[in-house]
């Protein structure tokens, strides 16, 4: 009998903080969307779904009071065949409160969203463009 296949638990890194049953950490590396998901995912974790004030008022507006970021990519997706945002990799109903602009809640001018770390609010930008990330873990 060959061996099974091992689950790979996910690795909490040191400096993360708890939000609820989730972990989150910001890193200043300013890459492609594309390439922030890679790297979460290489971490065992997700580009990080912002849900509620809770985490942006626990994780987010701490983080900022420590860093000169402007602005970080998040999980937050176009669906365009439905027309709607969802958090990519997250069961988290997406609220379009968080949305800077109302014009982006049908048909927003790109795909992904980043959030603006001193106003906690969500606009789209293209993949390409550079940003620092936050991942996020569960215990």
């Amino acid at each position: 009998p060959g061996a099974s296949p091992t689950k790979t638990e996910s690795k909490i890194p040191d400096g993360a903080t708890r939000v609820g049953s989730s972990y989150f950490l910001l890193f200043s590396d300013r890459i492609t969307r594309t390439e922030a998901a890679a790297r979460c995912q290489q971490m065992g974790g997700k580009l990080a779904a912002i849900t509620s004030e809770r985490i942006f008022e626990d994780y987010v507006n701490d983080a900022r009071k420590r860093s000169t970021f402007n602005a970080f990519w998040t999980s937050g997706i176009f669906d365009n065949g439905e027309r709607k945002w969802t958090w990519d990799g997250h069961e988290d109903r997406f609220s379009t409160k968080f949305l800077r602009d109302r014009g982006d809640i049908s048909s927003p001018a790109h795909e992904f969203l980043v959030m603006d770390i001193n106003t906690g609010q969500l606009f789209p930008k293209p993949d390409m463009h550079k940003q620092c990330f936050i991942c996020q873990w569960e215990k």
